[in-house]
């Protein structure tokens, strides 16, 4: 669930909603493929009165977000689904699966299972998720 005691200016300049991970998904370190092609992840929009998405998201091939972990590098990727996806409401947590568009010329060693991010639509943080599973 997100954190949701912020102002819109706090989740939008910073502050880091969280979404609560359950067991089986803590943070596994593990020897990185530097050819993964994508992954599995659990996605949460954030509300429009916190800072988020004031339109829900289509999580087709056209949503091309970022996703950053803690304070890294901007890591682009690409949602696998296709136009009949549904919308998702802010606070919905999903399952979804990304590819890297930037694979080999970007590190994305820091999305490892369980590693918690945030989606940024530019510098705006309107979502968070967590890598469920890695797909090479």
């Amino acid at each position: 669930m997100v954190s949701s005691n912020r102002t819109a200016g706090e989740a939008e300049f910073g502050h880091n909603p969280t979404l609560t991970i359950p067991p089986h998904f803590a943070h596994q370190q593990s020897s990185i493929n530097p050819h993964m092609s994508g992954a599995k992840v659990v996605v949460q929009f954030i509300a429009a009165d916190v800072g988020g998405r004031t339109m829900p998201a289509y999580l087709t091939k056209k949503y091309r977000p970022h996703f950053r972990v803690g304070s890294g590098e901007y890591l682009g990727v690409v949602f696998s689904g296709d136009e009949s996806s549904a919308p998702i409401q802010p606070g919905i947590c999903m399952n979804a699966e990304v590819r890297f568009i930037y694979v080999p010329n970007v590190d994305y060693g820091d999305l490892v299972v369980g590693a918690q991010f945030q989606i940024l639509e530019g510098a705006r943080i309107v979502g968070i998720g967590v890598i469920s599973d890695l797909v090479t």
